[in-house]
C-alpha cells in the first residue's frame, strides 16, 4: 500500500514538473534579444510542444522583449509578436531609460544609424559617414546592456544611434571660419588653470592666436585647442625650438631635426592657418568634408575622437553659445599663400639636445660616390654629392634621427655636416670614420681599463666619442674580469682621455 501511494506521489510530482514552462505565469521584462543563430525555433506559445519553425532570416534582426514566461522570452518587432523562444538561445541585454529629456547631438560621422537599439547590419537606416556635423535632438536615452544608445527622428522615422555616433560637443560641429569671442586674457586664464605658467610658450602666445584669426578668419579658440592637443601643452621640442605648433614635417624617422622651423610663432600659426583652410576647409579643399572640425577629422587624424577632443578643449575654455554662433557670418576671405620655411634652427637660436655635436675635427673619408642630402631623410632633396676617397667632417649627430637598416643584421647613421653654407647630411655606410663610436647608454667614465678605477666623468647616452688611436688601432685594454675597455675622448670631457667598457660603445 504504501510503495503504491509513493508511486502515485512520484508521478504526479514529475507531471507538474513536465507542465511548469506551460503552465508558468508571464511576467514583464524590458529587453533587447538577439537569435544565437538561425537554426533555433520560434514557437507560437511558451511551450516546448507548441508548433514551431526555425529562425532563418529572422536570426538576422534584433527583438524588443517585454514578457517572459519560465524559460521560454517572447520576441516582438515594434508592437507585433513574432513567437516565442527558448532562454538558452538567445543572447539578452537588458535596457534602461537613462533620459527622456530631448538633447542636442551632433553626428560624427562614423557608425549607422539603426531601425532598433543594439541594431544589426540588415537594420542599418542611414550611413552616417554622409551626415558629418548634422545636428540631432535626442528624445531618449538608454543603456542596453554595457552601451548607451539614443533615439532620435531622422528623414520622418526614429531610429537609434550607438553612443559613439555622436557627440554632445557643439564646437565639434561649428563652422571653422566663423570667429571666436575668446579674448588672449581669457586664453591666459584657461592655460592658468590648468597649471601653465607665464613662461609656457602658448601661454606667451595667446595674442598671436587672435591675431592669427584676424589675419586667417580660422577660429582662435580651435587654433589654440589644437595646439594644446598637438604639442602637449606647449611641451614638445619642436614648439619650443621651431615654433611650429602642429607637426608640420616632423617625420617619424626624424621628428625634431626634419620638423620645419619658423622664426616667430606668429610665422608658424599663420603657416597652419592657411594649410588647414586650403586643405581641409575651403569648399575646394584637397581633403574637404566640411568646414567644421568633426568635417576635418575625416582625413586629418586617424583617431576618430580627435574632434572631440579638440571640441571639449575649447568647451573648457569658454562655453558654447549656439545663439551667438548661430548670428554669426563665416569669413570669406582668400588667404595669400605664406612664406616657406626649412627645418634648419640658425646657429645663434638654442639647440635641442638631441643635437649633438661632434668632437673636434672628426674627419671621415668617402668608401664610394656619396649623396649629400638636405634632410636626413630617405625621400629628401639631393644638395649634391662627393667624390670615393673624399675627406668630410662630421659636425654633428642628432639622436632623434632613426637609424637606417641596410640589411637584415647592419644599419647605417645619418651625419650632418656643413656643405656650401648650409646643413647637409651623409650616412655612415658611404664613409671611413675609424675614429668615430657612439654611447649606447649612459655609463661611467673611468680613469682606467676597470671599474675599480676613479669615476672620471658619465658617458651619456647618444653621445658621439672619439677613440684614442695608436699605430691606426684603437686603444683598449681586457681588465680583471676579461671585460674589454676602450680609451677615449667624450663631449663630457674633452681634453681628457677616459676609459669606457665595450658593452657600452657601438660603431658604424
Amino acid at each position: 500500500m504504501k510503495s503504491w501511494l509513493l508511486a502515485l506521489s512520484l508521478a504526479v510530482c514529475c507531471m507538474a514538473v513536465l507542465g511548469t514552462t506551460a503552465n508558468a505565469k508571464e511576467k514583464k521584462t524590458n529587453q533587447i534579444a538577439q537569435l544565437t543563430s538561425s537554426n533555433v525555433f520560434i514557437y507560437k506559445k511558451a511551450d516546448a510542444k507548441a508548433a514551431k519553425s526555425k529562425a532563418g532570416k529572422r536570426a538576422d534582426v534584433s527583438y524588443y522583449v517585454r514578457r517572459y514566461n519560465g524559460q521560454f522570452y517572447r520576441i516582438e518587432q515594434g508592437s507585433k509578436t513574432i513567437g516565442w523562444v527558448k532562454k538558452a538561445d538567445l543572447k539578452l541585454s537588458n535596457r534602461k531609460t537613462i533620459s527622456l529629456k530631448p538633447q542636442v547631438k551632433y553626428i560624427i560621422g562614423l557608425q549607422h544609424a539603426y531601425a532598433m537599439p543594439l541594431g544589426r547590419e540588415s537594420e542599418v537606416v542611414y550611413d552616417l559617414s554622409q551626415y558629418v556635423a548634422k545636428k540631432m535632438t535626442m528624445v531618449q536615452q538608454e543603456t542596453i546592456g554595457d552601451t548607451n544608445w539614443y533615439k532620435g527622428k531622422m528623414g520622418g522615422k526614429y531610429v537609434w544611434f550607438p553612443e559613439d555616433a555622436v557627440t554632445m560637443y557643439g564646437y565639434a560641429a561649428v563652422d571653422l571660419h566663423k570667429a571666436s569671442s575668446i579674448s588672449a586674457k581669457e586664453m591666459r586664464a584657461f592655460l592658468l588653470s590648468k597649471g601653465k605658467t607665464p613662461d609656457n610658450i602658448l601661454y606667451k602666445l595667446a595674442p598671436s592666436f587672435i591675431e592669427a584669426q584676424k589675419d586667417t578668419g580660422i577660429n582662435a579658440q580651435f587654433m589654440l585647442a589644437h595646439a594644446i592637443l598637438e604639442t602637449g601643452w606647449g611641451n614638445s621640442v619642436i614648439a619650443q625650438y621651431k615654433n611650429n605648433f602642429f607637426g608640420y614635417q616632423a617625420y617619424d624617422s626624424c621628428p625634431v631635426t626634419c620638423a620645419k622651423y619658423f622664426p616667430t610663432g606668429t610665422k608658424g600659426l599663420d603657416y597652419y592657418a592657411y594649410k588647414i583652410h586650403t586643405n581641409y576647409l575651403a569648399k575646394n579643399g584637397l581633403y574637404y568634408n566640411g568646414p567644421s572640425a568633426l568635417g576635418m577629422n575625416v582625413r586629418y587624424a586617424s583617431d576618430r575622437t580627435w574632434a572631440q577632443k579638440i571640441a571639449n578643449l575649447m568647451e573648457q575654455m569658454k562655453p558654447y553659445n549656439e545663439a551667438e554662433y548661430k548670428k554669426k557670418k563665416a569669413t570669406t576671405m582668400a588667404l595669400k599663400p605664406p612664406s616657406e620655411y626649412d627645418h634648419v634652427i640658425p646657429t645663434k637660436k638654442q639647440q635641442p639636445i638631441h643635437f649633438k655635436a661632434m668632437p673636434d675635427d672628426m674627419m671621415a673619408t668617402t668608401t664610394v660616390a656619396t649623396t649629400v642630402y638636405a634632410m636626413p631623410y630617405t625621400y629628401a632633396r639631393a644638395l649634391g654629392s662627393y667624390a670615393p676617397k673624399k675627406k668630410v667632417e662630421l659636425v654633428a649627430y642628432h639622436s632623434d634621427v632613426r637609424d637606417v637598416s641596410i640589411s637584415p643584421t647592419k644599419t647605417a647613421r645619418w651625419y650632418r655636416i656643413d656643405y656650401k653654407g648650409t646643413q647637409g647630411w651623409v650616412r655612415s655606410d658611404k664613409l671611413s670614420t675609424p675614429t668615430l663610436g657612439f654611447i649606447t647608454q649612459t655609463t661611467t667614465a673611468h680613469s682606467n681599463a676597470g671599474s675599480k678605477y676613479s669615476k672620471v666623468s658619465n658617458a651619456l647616452a647618444y653621445s658621439p666619442l672619439e677613440f684614442v688611436m695608436k699605430n691606426n688601432k684603437k686603444v683598449s685594454k681586457i681588465d680583471s674580469k676579461k671585460a674589454k675597455w676602450y680609451k677615449v675622448y667624450l663631449p663630457e670631457a674633452p681634453k681628457k682621455a677616459v676609459w669606457v667598457k665595450s658593452t657600452f660603445i657601438k660603431t658604424y
